[in-house]
């Protein structure tokens, strides 16, 4: 059973950060902000299915920013929550194609903090189109850059986990394999666009 006491935002952050605590944060978040966030979802178009896909996205969000270290508290957590959402729920709506209603949402909410959020799905979208063209590579070098900058293993593991003679031979390998995959950034206009506002922006 989680506390029933109300707790500070610097506690809740707390109990994120331990394993034994984090699914009762999650549950006292559930409880004191689900209502809020589904009926931002709820009057913007949206469904009771739809707002609970975004809360549970919002929730995966939350916590990986918690644990990555880059929420500054430069709002509560309430707001924080609230802007995942809305950016999530804005980000649906663009994909629906769905631009009036998109701009309403956004116009009513811009004054909540999202510098961190948005670094966030920054880096959520140059992550998926870099692994979806990492999957069109060969199985060795799909392995050997997921090793690099997802697993972020040393070498000396990977030349165990690879079965290769040396540290040397990994990375001749790696720097084909990066090779490649510059190649195909380069014939991919969007992988490009991505990879630019990324850098401008500093994400």
């Amino acid at each position: 059973m989680y506390r029933e006491r109300s707790i500070s935002d610097e506690e809740l952050i707390n109990d994120i950060l331990d394993e034994q605590r984090l699914n009762g944060a999650i549950r006292h978040i559930l409880e004191s902000y689900h209502g809020l966030l589904e009926h931002m979802v709820v009057s913007n178009s949206g469904t009771p299915s739809d707002a609970e896909d975004v809360i549970q996205d919002t929730l995966v969000a939350f916590v990986e920013i918690i644990r990555k270290g880059t929420y500054r508290r430069e709002a509560g957590i309430k707001s924080f929550l609230y802007t995942i959402a809305r950016n999530l729920w804005i980000t649906e709506l663009r994909k629906r194609g769905s631009a009036v209603k998109r701009e309403l949402l956004y116009e009513k909410s811009k004054d909540v903090t999202d510098e961190e959020l948005m670094g966030y799905l920054s880096y959520k979208d140059i992550q998926k189109t870099v692994t979806d063209l990492l999957n069109t590579l060969e199985d060795k070098c799909k392995q050997i850059l997921r090793m690099v900058y997802f697993d972020n293993l040393p070498m000396r593991e990977m030349v165990a986990k690879l079965g290769y003679q040396n540290e040397q031979v990994v990375r001749n390998k790696k720097h084909k394999c990066m090779k490649e995959l510059e190649r195909k950034i380069n014939d991919s206009p969007a992988a490009k666009r991505e990879l630019k506002n990324l850098l401008l922006h500093g994400n």
